[in-house]
């Protein structure tokens, strides 16, 4: 498990240095993400560039999920099998979320949804 003031871990696709940037690990087919969605995209919204939703789903899917529910501000990428970036925050359930703190990215307390 990683602990509060660790290193975070790198994600494809997403810069973590340099500013603080909230991780939001979901999976489309998870109906406690998709109930989470609006929150997600509601700090999207108030942090511009500093939410990245991590999806466990191919790009097309998180694309869908997107439009589904209304998230337009939230950028996400994919973390595909075997899931490099779930493993490497050891996700054990979705949806998570990481805060990674700038300039160095260590991790805050902040570390569920």
């Amino acid at each position: 498990m990683i602990g509060v003031g660790e290193q975070a871990p790198a994600v494809d696709g997403v810069e973590l240095r340099g500013r603080p940037t909230v991780l939001w690990f979901y999976k489309v087919t998870c109906s406690t993400s998709q109930l989470a969605a609006p929150k997600a995209e509601m700090l999207a919204e108030a942090y511009p560039d500093s939410v990245v939703g991590v999806g466990e789903d191919p790009p097309q899917a998180l694309e869908a999920f997107s439009e589904q529910f209304g998230m337009p501000s939230l950028r996400s990428v994919p973390d595909l099998e075997p899931f490099p970036a779930s493993n490497a925050y050891d996700i054990d359930s979705v949806p998570t979320m990481f805060e990674a703190l700038a300039p160095s990215p260590a991790l805050s307390p902040f570390t569920s949804s």
